[in-house]
């Protein structure tokens, strides 16, 4: 799968052990923090840098130099060479994305592996909300499992959005810039792989 054209800032894998609900400190159980201060490096201390293939460094929301990634949907990503936590159930994926077009199938972030027929983990992108059909729908997609319909859509191109999947106690929850979707699911993903270059950012 390949986004059209994407800029993502500051992505964000936090894995609550425990629960998921709010933390009183944001480091509490992060297993990966993105910033793209210059670099995909981890900023979370755990190590868990990327590798930036073909993305372009450009301006974040605040329009400040070098603090974001621009992905052209044909080959740029950012890759991993590890999955940072083979956590199933009591997770957060978090990011700001910029949808270029509001006609798109890809993967914004993913934790796992999926080449579009096999897959595992969880990843979160833009489709019809259906499938691996175009659109401008938040989707979540357990490879192997199911893709999840967040019921939200993308309505303006060149505007940042944040975008979180949130699973927590069995039940899997979507959130755009702080408000919750209308859909979710207690449908389970399976274990993320341990293939190499398997998670990735913006593809």
């Amino acid at each position: 799968m390949k986004l059209r054209s994407l800029t993502l800032s500051t992505a964000l894998l936090s894995i609550f052990l425990t629960s998921a609900s709010a933390q009183s400190f944001l480091t509490n159980g992060l297993v990966a923090y993105y910033p793209f201060n210059g670099n995909a490096n981890d900023a979370s201390g755990n190590g868990n840098n990327g590798t930036v293939n073909g993305a372009i460094l450009t301006q974040d929301r605040f329009g400040i130099a070098n603090t974001a990634y621009s992905f052209n949907g044909i080959d740029n990503y950012v890759g991993f060479a590890s999955v940072p936590t083979s956590q199933v159930d009591n997770w957060t994926m978090s990011a700001w994305l910029k949808p270029a077009s509001l006609n798109q199938l890809g993967i914004a972030v993913a934790l796992g592996y999926n080449d579009q027929y096999n897959g595992d983990g969880h990843s979160i992108g833009l489709s019809s909300g259906t499938g691996a059909v175009t659109g401008n729908q938040l989707f979540g997609l357990f490879g192997g499992v199911a893709w999840v319909n967040s019921g939200f859509a993308f309505t303006s191109t060149n505007q940042w959005y944040q975008v979180v999947m949130l699973r927590s106690s069995g039940i899997t929850t979507f959130y755009v810039n702080g408000t919750t979707t209308p859909n979710t699911t207690t449908t389970s993903p399976d274990r993320k792989s341990t293939r190499l270059n398997s998670s990735h950012l913006g593809i």
